[in-house]
Parts: C-alpha cells; structure tokens; sequence
C-alpha cells in the first residue's frame, strides 16, 4: 500500500510545477478574489480540465493490490484501476472558479475518465462531477466565513475521495475486488490529494500576497512622493515649481532623468541629458507632441523613438505622461531611464499614477487662486459701493 506513495509524489511534482505557472497568471489572481464569466473563466476551466485529462493518462495503474507505473495510460481493462490526483485537480477548480467551473472541470474530467475503462470507470467518473460541484458550492466558505483558508479545502478533499471509496464499493464489481482495491489505494490517495490541494492553494495565495504587498509598496511610495510636491504644485506649473519636483523625482525613483514641460518649452530637465535638454528651450521629441494633443501616455522603449537632434543623447527608454487640469492638457511628466528593461509594469504603474496625482494638484491650486481672486473682486466690488456712500454722506453733511 505505501509502496505507492512514491510514484504518486513523482506525479504531483509534475502538477504543482504547473500549479506554480497558474499563479504567476494574473486572471487567476482576479478569479481568486471574485468569479466572473469572462474569457478568464473559460481558459481557467479549460486548463483544469487538460490539467485533469493528463492526470488520468499520467496514473499509476494498480491491479489487484500491483500497481503498474506506465508512463502514458491510454486504456484501463478488466479489474484494474488508475490511483492520480484527479480528486485534487477538480476540488481546486470548484473552490477557484464557483460552481459551474468546478462542475464543467469535473464532468469534462470525469467523462475522460469513464472512456478509459476500468471496473471502477462509473464510480470514479461519478465521484469526479459531484467533487466539482461541491467544491464549487463550498467556495464562498472558504473564502469569507473561515479563520483558516486551508482547513475547509482540506478536511473536503479527504471527505471526498472517502465518497469514491464508497462508491467503487458500491457499483465496482467483482466486490470482493472492490475490497481490495479500496484498501490498498485509500490511504496513498488521501494522503496525496490532500498534500496536493494545500500545496497548489497556497501557492496561488502566497503569488496573490506578493502582488498585494508590491501594490501596497508602491502606493505608499506614491503617496509618499505626492505629499513632498504637493506644496510646490498648488503653486502652478513654472520653472522653480518643476524643478523642485523634478529634483524630488530623481531622488525618489529609479529614473535617471526627469523633465517636465508646459505646452512650449521645457520647464525643468534634471539628470542625464541636461546638457542640451535645458529648460526654457523648445521640447524637441515627437512623443512630447503627441501626448499634448492626445493627453495619452507614451511609452518610448527606443532612442529613435525619442526623437532628440543630439546624435550623442544618453537618453534611451521612458515614460511621457500627461498633466491635465479640467479639460486641457496643459504640459508633460517625462521620466526617462538608461535601458528599456527598467520599464517594468511597476514602473509605468507608478509614472501614470504620480502625474494624475501631479495633475489633481495643478488643478487644486488652481482653484485655490480662482478663490482668492474672486475673494479679492467681492472686496473691491464692496468698496465701490462703499466709497460713493461714504462721499454722498460727507456732501450732504
């Protein structure tokens, strides 16, 4: 019986490399936090369902009490069976994908294992449909109402694959067969199914985490920089407000030159580059054209893209971003790095947000300044009325 075991782990070695790969997939970190019927969906059951099919083929096949580790198994005859990870693969798609993908995965997987045959090919296939469908139906427990995520999907895969060792007792037959086979694959396939559901769920738990604190990392650097310009900012958009932000940009990312400009020249250029980009003169790269009139962001990945007359210019990737208050893209964020591969998703994530954030404060210390001047127009409208009073009183004295 435990002789098995071995042959079993070899197999789901296989399955949680690929359990690694579905977690650096990004629709299935949105499937894990809410389901929804979309392409992502599909593909999700799909691969669940390929994933199961390989599991059928790639099983150990055990004939009364022997066990016979082929490879590739294409047909199941007489009074054999196949011990794999099927319970696994279709308890993991319910609990991910709610109840219609757990149960699509686990009639597609238990269809596939029907065809291949077998004296427990019905109660195998059985237990495969009604394990999707209530892991699909238990998603909702698992993911709101237990202290430990991994305690439900567990104690359910366990309690599963006892529901197919009592269906294989109940329709298999010779029975005495059945006996047989149940108490020698019962304990292996628990124990791995079980290891297997908890390794591949806390795999995507732990890629869902790490993008979580990545985002969360970059939001307090976002905030961060935001609180450092925002005095500057509600001052306007001129030479000294751009480069005190430009100057608070080098320092607190990865670029290696920051320049901003209104809607004609250059307002501040700091890092490389600053020797011919230099404030006051006229931008020069066709990308800054573009995102005025279009107020979209560009990414530039090449030096030609940038467009700069200088044949020697150190420029060579970055990121151009509008600032628009109202209506109105009144000049550009450009963030600029010494190689395309520092453009990462991060990266851009970050620009995008600080000159949306920079915009927000442009526009703030707008309507500031319309404030007070409307302030300022109320007091002289007051003293107009009040001077010719004041004069009409004197006279008439």
């Amino acid at each position: 019986m435990l002789e098995l075991i071995p042959f079993l782990l070899e197999r789901l070695g296989i399955m949680i490399i690929l359990a690694f790969i579905l977690a650096q997939w990004g629709p299935t970190r949105r499937l894990l936090r809410q389901p929804e019927a979309g392409w992502q969906f599909r593909v999700l059951v799909l691969f669940f369902a390929t994933y199961g099919i390989l599991s059928n083929y790639t099983g150990v096949k055990v004939d009364l009490a022997e066990f016979l580790p082929h490879a590739w198994l294409e047909e199941v005859d007489g009074t054999s069976a196949i011990a794999n990870t099927r319970t696994m693969i279709v308890v993991i798609s319910g609990l991910l994908a709610g109840p219609l993908g757990g149960l699509m995965t686990g009639l597609i997987v238990g269809v596939h294992r029907y065809s291949l045959g077998g004296f427990t090919a019905f109660a195998c296939a059985l237990s495969t449909v009604i394990a999707g469908g209530v892991s699909g139906l238990l998603r909702p427990y698992w993911r709101d109402r237990l202290g430990s995520q991994a305690l439900l999907p567990v104690c359910l895969t366990a309690f599963l694959m006892l529901f197919e060792m009592s269906l294989i007792l109940l329709f298999a037959r010779p029975f005495d067969a059945a006996v047989e086979l149940v108490q020698f694959i019962f304990l292996p396939m628990t124990l791995i199914n079980v290891l297997g559901v908890w390794l591949f769920l806390s795999i995507i738990r732990l890629a869902a985490r790490e993008e979580e604190t990545v985002r969360a990392r970059e939001a307090e650097r976002s905030l961060h920089i935001a609180d450092l310009t925002l005095p500057h900012l509600t001052r306007g958009l001129h030479i000294h407000t751009a480069e005190a932000v430009a100057e608070i940009l080098l320092q607190q990312t990865r670029a290696e030159a920051v320049s901003l400009t209104d809607q004609s020249v250059i307002l501040a250029h700091l890092g490389i580059g600053s020797d011919h980009h230099q404030a006051g003169s006229h931008w020069t790269t066709k990308p800054t054209e573009h995102v005025l009139q279009d107020g979209q962001v560009r990414l530039v990945t090449e030096r030609l893209d940038i467009g700069c007359p200088v044949t020697d210019c150190p420029l060579q990737a970055g990121i151009i971003a509008p600032l628009i208050v109202g209506e109105t893209t009144i000049g550009t964020l450009k963030v600029y790095y010494p190689h395309a591969e520092l453009l990462d998703a991060v990266e851009v994530e970050l620009i995008e947000g600080l000159a949306k954030l920079f915009s927000t404060q442009l526009a703030l210390g707008n309507a500031q300044r319309q404030a007070d001047l409307l302030k300022d127009a109320e007091i002289r409208a007051l003293e107009a009325q009040i001077h010719p009073h004041f004069l009409f009183n004197a006279i008439n004295t």
